[in-house]
Parts: structure tokens; C-alpha cells; sequence
């Protein structure tokens, strides 16, 4: 049978009653009736079945008490070999109570029959088609939204796979200039000059602010669609603040700029993702040091502000911006017109656009103050570590967002039972898993050493959704989990409110950070360690071999998984650097099959990408540490020395 809707010609009707009278009875109405119609007469549920099998029809009319089947099931039955044709069921019985089930069964409407009629019949016709009408018209345009949801989601998928690839294309030449221009700048392969020394000082420098331009238009494109992920855990703001002026100093004296930074107290906790923090003052001082003269001035500068934020600002003595183009600095690719005069000043105009994103992903904000002609000061704002601000900062973010009628769900999260004393590095995947799952303003805070509180900005509708694809990426986690045991996550929503009544529950929460703040630092003696380097770019794993040996390991290389596999086994090496792109079998495979070998299970392996989206794999899989292309050298040896 086909679906046909009803159209100016006689709708064939299927009439399905066991007493003749009143079968007579519904003829002659519909006979006598407005509706052209053609009629067929079924006494039985079986007969029907027939009929219905044999001929098409747009509507059916049925008794409710058929020989053989009786009440709401008689709907029922009849919708299991017709999903689509309108039923209107009649009941002798007077109780509401009865349509009402057999409407719940799939009816589209029911007539009593004591009060058949011609206008009775006539318009519960009129009224099932028009139903079925806009309940047709509903399921196409459903069945559309659909396709068009998954045509959406394919090119979602196909623009994140040209991103990974766009990264990868521009990270992997990248990494071979920078590795190579420092290996001969360091003196590894000889002597160079203080005057050529500078000139690949300068080469470094340049190809690391391509790099900072592929993340920043890499960045755009996973902003816009809520991928970039924050990472916010307890930080010591004076070595992220010294690391930063360390990266930029040799950049700045080559136009005779000394970066100044005033005394900063040590261990000024604040709480951040500390790469995005980097990298919003890495931006900010490109910024100064570009616009500010030879011999100029920059300094670094911190002060508490409202008991809640650290105030970093980054002060230049360079050309000041006007008055009326601070309005646009921050926007995406803006640049201020006396600027973009500056030949060397030009850029992509995306550096404070993504600046001030990264700050307001850390729960602060990015502000400027100028006086043209004499200099700028750029200041990030971010929480200290205490739960108190760092609360205060999100919901005065959110409610910026959201207004004061937005909505906080906080939801806490425990695991299932599991031995807290042996299996501290659970409770610090789970950290890491919500972290990279929660949506890119949701906020993580450790409450208790085994309890976590989410706070989301998912309302009480949507809550049940996100509930549920944290529930199914943690299960995809436990399956191809490499380490210990993972318990099951159990989530408990304690309260959807306002978020102005949110405010007065903060006290019930208490968040416990976990301070992670290191040096770059590097292998201070020879140790002849063997360290296996696992890339199928050469020239990548070349500059790897010199940079290594130089400082006092034995190097030997593979590139590609299946031979990386091979010398894994018989040289037994002590670490492993291992790159996840690689023909035959790709960094991820190898990782899984080193660590489900017992030979090789042990060795530490340290991932090298040029995607940061292979970063929560690769940890989730055992590796030690990961590391992004274009690295520099000292994070290689620092986790080179921290993994033997």
C-alpha cells in the first residue's frame, strides 16, 4: 500500500465494522455527504488486513470492537501495517476515556457513535485531513532539517580535517627552519660569527611569528565554532611572566628595546589555561616591541585589582594609538591606518582580536589605555587562585554574556568506586577529560580530591544533552584506555538558577587547583641515554638526531610507525619521540602497540604533532608528554630529562 493524500477525486475509504446496521448507517451518511468517497467494507480486523493489502486507501474508519481484537488495540494493529494512512476510530461506548486511548494508540481521531451525523462525520474527515496534512508537512520538513543536519555536520568535519591538515602542512616546514637555524646559531655544527649569530637569531624569530600567525588563523576558525578548549588550573604568574619576557628579549635587543619587569612576588597563584595566558602576552609584547623605536622602553608591570584579578599590563613608549581608533584594535583583522603605513608593522590584524578571546577564555578580559604620541599600555586581566574570585570572575563574565536572567546549571561529578591512594593518575585524567569536554566557557573546579563541580551554561532543557555526550565520550575513553582502570563517572545536578541567584551558593563550594609551573631547563650532563626518534619527515628528525646528541644522548631514527615499532623492540631504547603523521601506521597505532607490548610498555614516549587536537589522545593513551610543532628545542630536552 502507498501513502496517498487526499485529493478534488472520491478518497477511498476503508470502513472496517462487524455490525451490518451500523456499517449501513456510516455508508449512507457518507453517501449523502459534501466528501466524494468510495467505500470498501471489512467485518473483521483479519478481512481488513486483506482489503489493505489489495487496495490503496486515505482514510479508515474503524470500530473499536471487532470479533477479533477489541478497544485501543485494534488502533495498534492496524499501525503496524500502515504508518501513515489516518484512522478515525468509532466506539459505541459513551466514556471519553476510550477515544482518548485509542488516540494515544495512534488514532488521529475518534467519533462516538451516538452522535453520528452528517456534520459529525463530515467534519472529523475535514478536520483528520488537514492533521494529516500539517503532520505530513511537519515530517518533510523534519525529514529536510535532517539532511541538512547531516550535510552540516560532514562539512563541519571537512573543515576541521582541512584545519588538522593546514596546521600539520605549515608546522612540519616550520619546525625544520627553526630547528636547524638554532643547531647552527647554537655553534653545533661549528663556530658562527656574533654577526651571524644575529642574523639566525632573526630567522628564528621570524619563523616563530608565522607560527604565532597559523595559530592565530587557526585559532579564528575554532573559536567561531566553540572548539578551543580551556585548560584553567592553578599557575605561578611570575614564571609564566618571566618565561615570556625570556622568548622575546633576544627579539627585543635587536632594536636596542630593554624589556623591563617590575617585581613580581613569587608565587602569585592565579588561575588559567597558562598556554592561552602565554600566548596573549606574547602577543601583547610583539605588539610593543614592534611599534616601539629603537632604544625604546617596555615594561611589565603587575597590581591586584578589586581583591578578584591580576592586573598584567605590557607598557610601550611607542606612537600611542588615537583616541578614535581605540574603539577597533580589538577587532578582527582591524589595523589602525598610521600603522599599517609601517611596512614592518603589517600583519594579518588578528594578533589583539585573538589576544583578547584567550583572556576572556581564562575568565578576564584585555584592556588598553593610550596617549597618542607618547605610548600604550595593554593589560590582561585574570583571576587569582581562590575559589572566591575565581567564581566571582565567571559569573561576572557570564552575566556579561547571558544577562541577569541567564542560566548556571552546576553539576558534581564523582567516580565510580576505585582505590584513591594507588590511582592518583585517574583522579588527573578525569580532571583533564571534563576539561577538554565541557564547552569552551563551561568551568571545572576541583572540589573535594575525588569530587568535581561543572558549571554550565547548558540550561535545565539542554542539560540532559550535554550530560549525556560527556557520558559517551567517557565511555569511548575507557574502552581504548591504555593505563589503569577508569571508573565509571556519575553526574548529580545540584542546582539550575539565575545567575544572580547563583552567586549566594558559592560558599557550598570549595575549589582545589593543582599548581603545574616548570622552567624550561636542559640536560645538564651527558648521560648516554638512547632516545629513538620516530619521524618520516627527515630533515624534522635530522635536526632532532644533532639537537640530541649535542646534548649527550645516542640517537638513532626511524620514520615511519612500522619500522619505529621494529627498532622500539630491538634497541630498547630509553624514551621515544614519536610523530603522529606517518605513513605505513600513524603515531597513534605505534603508541597503542608500544604500550600493549611488554617490552616497550615502560619506555616513555613523548608525542611531537603539529595538531593540538591529537593532544588529549595521545595522553589518554599513554604517552608522557606531548609537544606541538613548531617546538623549541629546550621543551624537547626538558621532557627528554623529566621522563628518565
Amino acid at each position: 500500500m502507498t501513502e496517498a493524500e487526499p485529493t478534488e477525486n472520491p478518497i477511498a475509504i476503508l470502513l472496517i465494522e462487524d455490525t451490518p446496521s451500523d456499517a449501513e448507517l456510516v455508508k449512507r451518511l457518507l453517501r449523502n455527504n459534501s466528501i466524494q468517497s468510495s467505500i470498501i467494507w471489512a467485518q473483521s480486523l483479519s478481512e481488513s488486513n486483506e482489503k489493505i493489502k489489495e487496495n490503496s486507501f486515505d482514510l479508515i474508519l474503524t470500530d473499536l470492537g471487532l470479533p477479533d481484537s477489541d478497544g485501543p488495540k485494534t488502533v495498534e494493529l492496524l499501525r503496524e501495517i500502515n504508518d501513515s494512512v489516518p484512522i478515525i476510530a468509532l466506539t459505541g461506548r459513551s466514556d471519553e476515556n476510550v477515544g482518548l486511548a485509542a488516540i494515544r494508540a495512534g488514532a488521529n481521531d475518534f467519533i462516538p457513535k451516538n452522535t453520528l451525523s452528517k456534520p459529525v462525520i463530515s467534519r472529523a474527515i475535514s478536520y483528520t485531513f488537514e492533521r494529516y496534512r500539517l503532520s505530513k508537512t511537519l515530517r518533510e520538513t523534519n525529514s529536510a532539517l535532517e539532511k541538512n543536519n547531516e550535510r552540516l555536520e560532514q562539512m563541519y568535519k571537512m573543515s576541521q580535517q582541512f584545519v588538522d591538515n593546514v596546521s600539520h602542512e605549515f608546522r612540519t616546514p616550520l619546525t625544520v627552519i627553526r630547528e636547524f637555524a638554532a643547531i647552527v646559531r647554537d655553534g653545533i655544527d661549528g663556530p658562527v660569527t656574533p654577526a651571524q649569530s644575529q642574523r639566525l637569531s632573526t630567522l628564528i624569530s621570524r619563523s616563530d611569528d608565522l607560527s604565532r600567525m597559523v595559530d592565530d588563523l587557526l585559532d579564528t576558525s575554532r573559536l567561531e565554532v566553540g572548539l578551543l578548549k580551556a585548560f584553567r588550573k592553578d599557575h605561578d604568574a611570575s614564571v609564566v611572566i618571566k618565561q615570556v619576557e625570556r622568548m622575546l628579549r633576544q627579539r627585543a635587543a635587536a632594536k636596542s628595546i630593554e624589556i623591563k619587569v617590575n617585581a613580581i612576588s613569587p608565587e602569585t597563584m592565579i588561575f588559567c589555561d597558562e598556554e592561552k595566558l602565554r600566548r596573549t602576552l606574547i602577543n601583547l609584547l610583539v605588539n610593543a616591541i614592534k611599534f616601539t623605536p629603537v632604544n625604546g622602553n617596555i615594561e611589565i608591570s603587575v597590581q591586584s585589582v578589586q581583591e578578584d584579578r591580576l592586573k598584567i599590563t605590557v607598557s610601550d613608549s611607542g606612537p600611542g594609538i588615537p583616541a578614535e581608533e581605540l574603539t577597533r584594535i580589538f577587532e578582527r583583522f582591524q589595523q589602525i591606518e598610521s600603522h599599517h603605513r609601517m611596512a614592518s608593522c603589517r600583519g594579518f590584524g588578528l594578533g589583539l582580536s585573538i589576544a583578547r578571546a584567550l583572556a576572556s577564555i581564562n575568565l578576564g578580559s584585555l584592556e588598553v589605555a593610550s596617549v597618542y604620541g607618547e605610548g600604550s599600555q595593554f593589560s590582561v586581566l585574570v583571576p587569582f587562585a581562590n575559589l572566591n574570585s575565581i567564581l566571582r570572575c565567571y559569573f561576572d563574565q557570564r552575566e556579561s554574556e547571558l544577562g541577569e536572567s541567564g542560566e548556571i546549571s552546576i553539576v558534581e561529578v564523582t567516580p565510580g568506586d576505585f582505590d584513591l591512594e594507588e590511582e592518583e593518575d585517574v583522579l588527573e585524567t578525569i580532571d583533564d577529560f571534563l576539561m577538554t569536554t565541557v564547552k569552551t566557557f563551561d568551568l571545572v573546579l576541583r572540589s573535594a580530591k575525588d569530587r568535581w563541580s561543572v558549571y554550565t551554561c547548558s540550561s535545565e532543557s539542554l542539560l540532559p544533552e550535554s550530560l549525556s555526550r560527556i557520558n559517551q565520550e567517557w565511555s569511548k575513553l575507557k574502552r581504548n584506555h591504555f593505563g589503569a582502570h577508569l571508573p565509571d563517572l556519575h553526574h548529580d545536578c545540584k542546582i539550575t538558577t539565575k545567575i544572580q541567584d547563583c552567586r549566594q551558593s558559592l560558599a557550598a563550594h570549595n575549589g582545589d587547583g593543582v599548581t603545574d609551573s616548570a622552567e624550561h631547563c636542559s640536560v645538564k650532563e651527558a648521560t648516554q641515554k638512547h632516545v629513538l626518534v620516530v619521524d618520516d619527515e627527515l630533515e624534522v628528525a635530522s635536526a632532532l638526531q644533532s639537537r640530541l646528541q649535542a646534548s649527550g644522548y645516542v640517537v638513532s631514527t626511524a620514520h615511519d610507525g612500522e619500522a619505529g615499532l621494529l627498532a622500539a623492540s630491538e634497541a630498547k631504547p630509553h624514551a621515544i619521540l614519536l610523530d603522529v603523521r606517518m605513513p605505513k601506521m600513524d603515531g597513534l597505532t605505534a603508541l597503542s602497540q608500544l604500550k600493549s607490548n611488554p617490552a616497550t610498555a615502560s619506555t616513555p614516549v613523548i608525542i611531537l604533532s603539529a595538531s593540538l587536537h591529537d593532544k588529549q589522545r595521545v595522553l589518554d593513551s599513554g604517552a608522557s608528554f606531548f609537544i606541538q610543532k613548531p617546538f623549541e628545542s629546550n621543551s624537547i630536552l626538558a621532557a627528554l630529562e623529566a621522563v628518565m
